[in-house]
């Protein structure tokens, strides 16, 4: 199942409005004019000059695009809308009439305001997981280390594009450069770059990747996405029937299609065995197969306990659980 966001109702009304803009610019023209759609239609690049036509036939495009929560979709938007901008100022200046002012002035004002509520819309934590703020990647808490002009220095939190260096007595200026070196030997990661300071705060420096080699930046990418898929965060009772021990009493505090974590008695849970896990959402019960993948001994934010893989995605219980629960937090 795809992650779930919830876009504000503006954000509908804006798309909505992209996508009938070319019907309702027409069908007024075509009546103002007193001519019919179907003409208008075959001398369209005609009647609006070629600019204005791909403009308007393209509105669609852009609006459907905003759909999506991605940068090349605000890219084009203001793409768009700078070409919408260019176009009202060669007719002005082709007629230098009051009209064209008004509409170039009505212009600037309507992009003016659709671009304030979408960049702010684009950057809104409803539209991720964790709040971004200057992060473009999925970030996540961890316990590492990492080599600052050849000095460790601990980090608290890591993405594919950068990460928090909680070492407040650093002397580090915002916009300055680094030489950094990442190293996750279980991953076959490991490189050298640059990294700019983005951020200070009073607990250390929010530092962003730059120059990564593309081979480890595919790496990169790919850990992320496997190992740290996003999960809803939960609270339900269960218990874990593992091949070699007792069945124990646990509770899932986050769940996905392809697995859980449970926090439990971690000395009931060994690496690799497979079992089941059994709980329930409403009134049905569900026995999940699958297998320990780690165990958190209390080095990370999560609680002691497992986590679990199920041997096939669980796309039911995912069903049944966003019907039982359908305001359920993202987490990680």
């Amino acid at each position: 199942m795809k992650t779930a966001i919830k876009r504000p109702l503006l954000h509908y009304v804006i798309i909505l409005g992209y996508v009938l803009a070319p019907i309702v610019n027409i069908v007024f023209y075509a009546r103002a004019h007193q001519i019919t759609t179907m003409a208008l239609l075959q001398n369209l690049f005609t009647v609006f000059s070629p600019l204005a036509a791909v403009l308007l036939l393209t509105e669609p495009i852009v609006g459907l695009g905003l759909f999506f929560i991605h940068r090349v979709s605000w890219y084009a938007f203001i793409a768009h809308s700078t070409l919408v901008i260019a176009d009202n100022l060669l007719k002005l200046w082709a007629t230098h009439g009051a009209y064209q002012w008004s509409v170039l002035a009505s212009s600037a004002v309507f992009i003016g305001i659709i671009a304030y509520v979408l960049q702010k819309d684009f950057r809104a934590p409803y539209f991720q997981a964790i709040a971004r703020s200057w992060r473009e990647k999925r970030r996540v808490p961890i316990h590492h280390y990492i080599q600052i002009a050849g000095e460790e220095k601990e980090i608290a939190d890591f993405s594919a594009s950068g990460c928090f260096v909680s070492e407040p007595g650093l002397q580090l200026a915002l916009g300055s450069r680094v030489p950094i070196r990442l190293s996750l030997e279980k991953m076959d990661i490991d490189f050298v770059c640059e990294g700019e300071v983005v951020r200070s705060t009073p607990a250390g420096f929010g530092i962003r990747f730059i120059n990564i080699p593309r081979r480890d930046q595919h790496r990169l990418n790919i850990f992320f996405r496997n190992k740290f898929p996003l999960r809803y965060a939960v609270s339900i009772d269960c218990f874990w029937q593992g091949q070699s021990s007792m069945a124990t009493q646990g509770k899932t505090v986050d769940i996905s299609r392809d697995g859980c974590f449970i926090a439990a008695n971690i000395s009931k849970f060994s690496y690799g065995e497979t079992g089941a896990l059994h709980l329930r959402i409403g009134t049905e019960d569900f026995i999940l197969e699958g297998k320990v993948i780690w165990k958190n001994k209390g080095e990370f934010i999560k609680p002691l306990g497992a986590g679990l893989q199920f041997s096939a995605p669980q796309r039911r219980l995912m069903r049944k659980l966003h019907a039982a629960y359908p305001d359920l937090p993202l987490t990680r």
